[in-house]
């Protein structure tokens, strides 16, 4: 399937008039070096950031100049307060409370940092797409995303209702995971539209129903 932004951005956003688009990169700084595909993926964001902000117009929401920050250097790390915008410096709770929809498209992952500014911000939703590459646009990044979260969301009613997941895999060994305990199973199904507000970041790529299964020492597990 050929990747198309417009359409990709719009099932997984939904932006109405008012939202204001933020794209986010780090950068590479002092002794730690450029990687193979880090290059690449900062080229991504300026070539994304061009291409949504010619068909932003039809959906009445705005874009902001391109963000970016020096790296924090591992993943999960607190992100620094500063970044950078058209050469000037910028606050990274201005960067969050100015958008109501960031992009997130680093190096190393800032996925954790970035669900505590959905949680401090309520109208920030955030698409965390850490070592995104160019070539998963031929791949996950193209996939139906309104196809992949009513089949998410098929799932996890099957999920809610079993007591155990029974795994067969293709090497003949199984596992069983015991669900007795009535946990409800989560969904990654790349949906942030401004009207779900429960939970407002995605990894993207996007697609997973998921459940801690219980782990007591007594159970089937």
């Amino acid at each position: 399937m050929t990747f198309q932004l417009e359409k990709f951005f719009t099932d997984v956003f939904a932006p109405t008039l008012g939202d204001v688009l933020t794209i986010l990169y780090d950068v590479p700084h002092g002794e730690m070096p450029d990687g193979p595909s880090w290059p690449e993926r900062r080229e991504m964001a300026v070539a994304w950031h061009r291409q949504i902000a010619a068909f932003s117009p039809r959906y009445g929401f705005q874009v902001t100049p391109l963000v970016h920050y020096q790296a924090t250097g591992g993943h999960a790390r607190d992100l620094p307060e500063f970044g950078e915008c058209e050469g000037k410096k910028i606050r990274r709770d201005d960067i969050a409370k100015g958008a109501s929809i960031l992009i997130s498209m680093p190096e190393f992952s800032a996925t954790a940092p970035l669900l505590v500014l959905t949680k401090k911000y309520g109208t920030l939703r955030v698409a965390s797409m850490p070592l995104v590459s160019k070539s998963m646009e031929a791949t996950a990044l193209s996939a139906d995303y309104r196809q992949l979260a009513v089949k998410c969301a098929a799932l996890a009613v099957q999920f809610d209702a079993s007591i155990g997941v029974d795994v067969l895999f293709s090497t003949g060994h199984r596992c069983y995971f015991d669900k007795s305990d009535g946990k409800f199973a989560r969904q990654d199904n790349g949906r942030l539209h401004p009207d779900e507000a429960e939970f407002r970041l995605r990894n993207l790529p996007s697609g997973e129903v998921f459940v801690v299964p219980n782990e007591d020492a007594a159970s089937g597990t």
